[in-house]
């Protein structure tokens, strides 16, 4: 690939829909965890084991746009 950020895709536990509270007891709410947050600023779609089809999806898609960049011009 041309170095486009694909995606990583994490555990759903990893932080990417469920955070915790702050609690300490070890309850949950809606939200990303930081380093999802993060990558989502920069623009890199970070995924759950839950959406592998969406995940895969979005490879192709790159994958076709970088096959297209490197056809010669003319």
């Amino acid at each position: 690939m041309s170095g486009r950020p694909a995606g990583p895709v994490r555990r759903e536990r990893g932080g990417t829909s469920r955070v915790h509270d702050g609690s300490f007891t070890g309850r949950t709410v809606p939200g990303r965890g930081l380093a999802a947050e993060l990558l989502v600023r920069a623009g890199i779609p970070v995924f759950h084991q839950g959406q592998l089809p969406q995940a895969a999806a979005l490879l192709d898609r790159l994958d076709r746009l970088d096959r297209l960049d490197r056809q010669p011009s003319g």
